[in-house]
Parts: C-alpha cells; sequence; structure tokens
C-alpha cells in the first residue's frame, strides 16, 4: 500500500532539512573549486612553468585570460549543476528565486575566480596553497553559519564582515533560503 499523506510528510520533512542544511551545503559547494584553481596557479609558479612560458614568448595578459576564462568556465559547471540539483530537489530558495540565484551564482563566480588569483600570490607550494586556501573556507564557512542560525536580522550581523566576499556570499545564500525574492520575468523568477 501506497500512503499519500505520509508521502507528502515525509518529502516535506526532507524539504525542510536540506533548506536547513542549504545554508551550508551550497557555498562549500561551490567554494571547494578555489583550493584547486589557486593550486594550479601556484603549481605552475612552484614548477616554473610560467617562467618558461614567458621565455617561449607567452604574454601575461594572454595567460591571465587564458587562466580567467578556464577558471570562469569550471565555475559556471560547478554553480549549473548546483542550481539544477536545487531545483530539481523542490528547495524553495531555488524555486522561489531561480533568477536571483543564477545571479548570484554568476556574480560569485567571477568573485571566486579572482579569490582564486589573489591568493595563489601568498604561495609557493601548491600543497601549502591548498590546505591555506581550505582553511580560508571552511572557518568563515562554518563560523557564518553559526551566525546566520544565531542571528535573526540584519541589523544585528557585522555589517563590516561583508567586506570579505565569502561572508557576504553566505549570508545572501542565508537570506535567500529565508525569503524568496523574485527578479522580473527576463530571468525567470
Amino acid at each position: 500500500e501506497f500512503d499519500i499523506d505520509n508521502n507528502v510528510v515525509e518529502q516535506t520533512t526532507f524539504q525542510e532539512t536540506m533548506t536547513s542544511l542549504i545554508d551550508l551545503v551550497v557555498p562549500l559547494g561551490s567554494m571547494f573549486a578555489l583550493p584547486l584553481m589557486a593550486a594550479t596557479v601556484v603549481m605552475e609558479k612552484e614548477g616554473r612553468l610560467r617562467a618558461l612560458m614567458r621565455m617561449m614568448g607567452l604574454r601575461m595578459r594572454f595567460y591571465w585570460l587564458s587562466e580567467w576564462l578556464y577558471n570562469s568556465a569550471t565555475m559556471a559547471i560547478i554553480n549549473l549543476l548546483v542550481v539544477m540539483l536545487g531545483a530539481a530537489g523542490g528547495l524553495e530558495f531555488f524555486t522561489r528565486s531561480t533568477g536571483l540565484a543564477v545571479v548570484l551564482a554568476l556574480l560569485w563566480s567571477q568573485c571566486l575566480v579572482a579569490l582564486a588569483v589573489l591568493c595563489s600570490t601568498f604561495y609557493n607550494r601548491s600543497l601549502t596553497s591548498y590546505a591555506g586556501n581550505s582553511l580560508m573556507i571552511l572557518v568563515p564557512a562554518i563560523s557564518c553559519y553559526v551566525v546566520n542560525t544565531s542571528v535573526a536580522s540584519l541589523s544585528t550581523f557585522p555589517v563590516a564582515t561583508f567586506l570579505f566576499a565569502p561572508i557576504a556570499y553566505f549570508r545572501a545564500i542565508h537570506l535567500l533560503t529565508q525569503r524568496g525574492y523574485p527578479l522580473g520575468g527576463s530571468i525567470g523568477g
């Protein structure tokens, strides 16, 4: 036998559980590409591949353009998968605010690519880069998740922390999880 009422209750419980975890899952799902992107640039610097490419005549603007294009395409695929999985799972974050979720994902992709390039300048070893950037993801993600679940209003949230882009992104995900913001008909809200 199949109980329709029981199935609806189980599905609602699953969606409520996923909605409460979305503040942690979505940012971490899209941010774990950061250590890989930064470690790749550091590995090229560590192995002196970049210097070799320069000696062979590669101009640095073309090097950075290719890095940006490759990393942007990678992030677009990752964010597309996150949005598609969220919409397929029926999570309200993606169904109520699809347009804003897509715009936020696109903006975040570019911010993450720039952050990876910036972070690559601080390291000389790829393993150190991977470990340092992984910590740079986990510490703000967990602390912001705790703050978001304990602080109810935006006015009590420490606004100066929005200068660090990952925290602003985590807060945006949290606010979109709590409310739906349809974005005009042009993007599909």
